[in-house]
């Protein structure tokens, strides 16, 4: 994880999946299901970096994974929060809505249906290797032991498919701003300074 970004400025996106794991065990004991949260932020420059901040999974009633999604919005205030609603997935999205509505809460939720004419292993492939090839992916110290958790990686590509990958002008200037003011403070030279943000995708904002 860098150490010299503020991960407080960048925006935040979760995605639930209410049964996340089975899709991974065939022909095996339905138990082996579990509700599945993942939030992350994204820098959004050109090569974007992404930031896993969150990868829960737990064996639990419907109604605790309503609260936890709840407790995942009031801790990182993602701007956009997915649920999966493939089958019989579609009532939590349904769920949460009316939940938040009774508690006059604006939860940006979204039903999210996954594609079932694409091969899962591939659709999950063609997102993650980019990122994860070029050393853009950054798991929060916290997740350390989620390294080898492998029945979250469909969770992890439906939350990094649904980001935005560019970042609006006005806050990709901002950022270029931002490193510029770092690199002065460290005492780089101008010309270095351009370099790195031509490296960055940030020249020129």
């Amino acid at each position: 994880m860098p150490t010299n970004l503020d991960l407080s400025t960048l925006e935040s996106y979760s995605f639930c999946d209410p049964a996340a794991g089975k899709k991974f065990v065939e022909k095996r004991s339905a138990r082996l299901s579990r509700p599945a949260i993942v939030t992350i932020k994204v820098d959004h420059l050109p090569l974007p970096r992404v930031f896993v901040m969150q990868a829960w999974a737990e064996r639990c009633t419907t109604s605790k994974l309503v609260n936890k999604i709840f407790e995942t919005y009031e801790i990182y205030h993602p701007r956009r929060f997915g649920i999966e609603a493939n089958a019989l997935q579609s009532f939590l999205s349904d769920w949460v809505r009316e939940k938040a509505r009774l508690e006059q809460k604006r939860l940006p939720v979204s039903a999210e249906s996954q594609p079932t004419n694409v091969d899962k292993f591939w659709r999950i492939r063609t997102i993650l290797q980019p990122i994860i090839g070029h050393g853009r992916l950054f798991l929060h110290p916290k997740l350390v032991e989620l390294k080898t958790a492998m029945y979250l990686i469909d969770e992890w590509a439906s939350v990094v498919y649904r980001a935005p990958k560019r970042q609006p002008m006005g806050r990709r200037m901002g950022e270029a701003q931002r490193v510029a003011d770092y690199l002065r403070r460290t005492n780089m030279s101008e010309g270095y300074i351009q370099k790195r943000l031509g490296e960055l995708g940030l020249e020129g904002e």
